[in-house]
């Protein structure tokens, strides 16, 4: 493998590897996730409110279960599709190429959000939306963490990391509140039609990127065989975990909505809490390759775990918004280190494998934490035990070891 100048952050400016190809693919992110931001961060509360005035059978449950209902359902068919596609994408991608994969995600993306778009007047094409959401992302993530996995050195990959989260930092701490005010004066439909622009802007820099085949060979066979083996077991535990805490931090937001009343006080209480921990990421950047030891690792999970219980009985505006400022402190830390861990663990001739493999271990992860949260809602419709939940998910993410640590 080619090796690449290093980049890393220094003060007071960014200074980014050699890497035409790296910078492209930074920059492709970068826009994703302004997106995600943009279109995702209130799409629980446009589910839940679709749920509630789109009633497609007689039902017996109330108003909130019959949203959250909603919600679980388009998120299990997506993450149904997705887990099922995996393996078959994978394969495709040994053929064509991770650029071809990047740029095919893309076209299903422009899809799903046009299908989103005219759903309000055609409810069926939620469904459509959702296949197609699945579909889009089993074929950008593995490839997409396969280029990075690739083209950055083991030896800066904390650095390189850190540069990324940063600029994913910026880009999400703005989004919320931006998104919260264009869902209020011009309503979802808006934020769909970003969505699709943004989704645009995305084909055109993946079609940027050098076009890079792989041998890697990717199969339910071999999965299975990984799967028998017991530390790999472990680093399932791990990521599964994560997963899990990934999808009640998704829903917070209509946590805050059904607190607050307000989609934009959610916006802004959530940006604002953003950019308190933006420093914190500029500063890890700097450091996270130095610190070898993971007790730094399992304290910000033990952390991370207790900030989700004092969501309980948090009520507050203020109260609120400095818990989430201190979460995403102690989260910028955890997640990044989990990241280094696992990118440094998927570093190989078979990273393509093995990225698919992780991919399909999440989505697995997610389809389970869903139907459990339709549980839930339809016994009890109790926050505190998807707190809870969240809570025991952070403290095992911390199983995550890195490949020199013997997992595998």
């Amino acid at each position: 493998m080619p090796r690449f100048r290093e980049f890393h952050l220094q003060l007071p400016h960014i200074t980014l590897d050699n890497s035409k190809n790296l910078r492209w693919l930074y920059c492709n992110r970068v826009i994703r996730d302004l997106v995600n931001k943009l279109v995702y961060f209130f799409f629980p509360i446009f589910l839940f409110q679709y749920g509630q005035s789109n009633a497609w059978f007689v039902t017996t449950l109330s108003a909130v279960q019959l949203g959250f209902l909603i919600i679980a359902g388009y998120f299990l068919l997506a993450r149904g599709v997705n887990a099922i596609s995996l393996i078959f994408f994978g394969q495709l991608v040994r053929k064509y190429g991770h650029k071809q994969a990047l740029v095919g995600s893309y076209i299903l993306r422009l899809v799903h959000f046009t299908f989103l778009l005219f759903s309000l007047k055609q409810p069926l094409l939620l469904i459509m939306a959702a296949a197609f959401d699945g579909l889009q992302s089993a074929l950008f993530w593995p490839s997409y963490h396969t280029i990075l996995s690739k083209q950055t050195s083991k030896r800066s990959l904390g650095g390189d990391l850190g540069v990324l989260h940063f600029l994913l930092q910026v880009a999400q701490a703005i989004a919320p509140a931006f998104a919260g005010l264009v869902a209020i004066t011009l309503g979802f439909p808006a934020l769909f039609l970003f969505g699709l622009l943004g989704s645009i802007l995305g084909l055109i820099t993946a079609m940027f990127l050098e076009k890079q085949n792989d041998p890697d060979k990717v199969s339910i066979k071999e999965f299975l065989n990984w799967l028998k083996e017991r530390r790999y077991l472990k680093f399932t535990l791990a990521v599964g975990s994560r997963y899990m805490s990934d999808v009640v931090l998704f829903i917070w937001p209509l946590y805050l909505f059904l607190l607050f009343g307000s989609i934009d006080k959610v916006g802004y209480l959530y940006t604002s809490a953003l950019f308190l921990s933006i420093i914190i990421t500029v500063i890890l950047t700097i450091k996270l390759d130095k610190l070898k030891s993971k007790h730094y690792f399992s304290a910000s999970g033990s952390i991370l775990s207790l900030f989700w219980l004092a969501r309980i009985n948090m009520v507050s505006v203020w109260g609120i918004a400095l818990l989430d400022a201190f979460d995403r402190i102690v989260a910028n830390f955890h997640w990044l280190f989990f990241d280094l861990l696992w990118y440094k663990r998927g570093k190989g001739s078979q990273a393509h494998s093995y990225f698919v493999y992780s991919d399909l271990v999440q989505q697995i992860a997610m389809c389970f934490t869903w139907v459990l949260i339709v549980i839930i809602f339809l016994v009890s419709s109790l926050w505190q035990t998807l707190f809870i939940i969240a809570a025991l998910a952070t403290v095992l993410s911390t199983l995550m070891q890195s490949k020199h640590e013997g997992t595998r």
